[in-house]
C-alpha cells in the first residue's frame, strides 16, 4: 500500500538471497543447500519488481515485460538497481542491468566461493 499510494514513482525490487533443494527432483532424495552437489533449485530464485502506476508510466512496463526470460545472477544487482532508481555512477555498467537494452548474458559462476578451483559456469556447464 505504501507503494501504491505513493504519487511519486516507486517500486520495490525482491530476490531470495538463495534456493533450497526441498526434493525438487524425487529422483535425488536431496534437501538443503550444498555448494559441493549443486542443483538449479538451489541456484533459482525469485526476482520480482514491482511499481505504482506513476513508476510503470516512468519505466515502460511493457518494455520491461520482454526481458522476464533473461538469465541473470544477482551478484550484478548494484547495477539493475541503480537502474531502476535512476542513479547514475561511474562505474555504471549497463550490460550488468537486467532491464536495460545493452543487457549480455554474463557467466554466471555457481559452487562453493572459498574452493575458487570449484566455481563453474553454469551457462557452460548446466545441471
Amino acid at each position: 500500500n505504501i507503494i501504491e499510494n505513493n504519487n511519486n514513482p516507486s517500486s520495490m525490487l525482491y530476490f531470495s538471497d538463495h534456493g533450497e533443494e526441498v526434493f525438487d527432483d524425487l529422483k535425488q532424495k536431496k534437501m538443503g543447500r550444498n555448494e559441493q552437489d549443486p542443483t538449479l533449485a538451489m541456484y533459482t530464485v525469485p526476482f520480482i519488481i514491482y511499481g505504482n502506476k506513476e513508476w510503470k508510466q516512468l519505466f515502460n512496463l511493457e518494455k520491461l515485460k520482454k526481458f522476464t526470460h533473461r538469465v541473470y545472477s544477482t551478484s550484478n544487482l548494484l547495477h539493475t538497481f541503480c537502474d531502476l532508481a535512476g542513479i547514475s555512477f561511474d562505474e555504471f555498467e549497463p550490460q550488468k542491468s537486467i532491464i536495460n537494452e545493452d543487457y549480455k548474458i554474463l557467466p554466471i559462476l555457481i559452487g562453493d566461493p572459498l574452493k575458487k578451483g570449484s566455481l563453474r559456469n553454469l551457462l557452460e556447464n548446466p545441471l
